[in-house]
């Protein structure tokens, strides 16, 4: 079953995602940031999928970054209300806060649906 990490600190969003993942065939895990990139990226060997919300501190763009050199087969949503730092990413799937569940679950599918059936192409565009 493929895997996919949610890095999230707010529970009930957190559960969400998780649910939106879970509910297409994912396993879906979340991750709290702790600011420990070695640990997430370990953990994200396996994953297909990374899911990212991103906050006013930066340090989960830091984590994207470090994540895409380690294993740039993994898809990356992210999720942000500052588009202005991500230029220094490569093309991810990016959701502009604020947004809804139904853009939210359609990214998911999305995203993880196009992990699922073509495995080890790369990043998603």
């Amino acid at each position: 079953m493929p895997v996919a990490l949610v890095v999230e600190d707010e529970p009930e969003f957190s559960a969400f995602v998780i649910s939106a993942f879970e509910r297409i065939g994912f396993n879906a895990f979340a991750i709290e940031y702790t600011g420990n990139n070695s640990e997430i990226v370990n953990q994200s060997s396996d994953a297909e999928v990374l899911f990212i919300n991103l906050t006013a501190q930066g340090d989960e763009l830091e984590l994207a970054q470090v994540v895409l050199r380690q294993w740039p087969t993994i898809r990356l949503i992210l999720l942000s209300a500052k588009m202005g730092s991500l230029h220094a990413l490569p093309p991810v799937v990016f959701v502009r806060k604020p947004t809804t569940p139904a853009v939210l679950i359609a990214m998911i599918e999305h995203v993880a649906l196009s992990a699922n059936h073509l495995p080890g192409s790369g990043i998603l565009h």
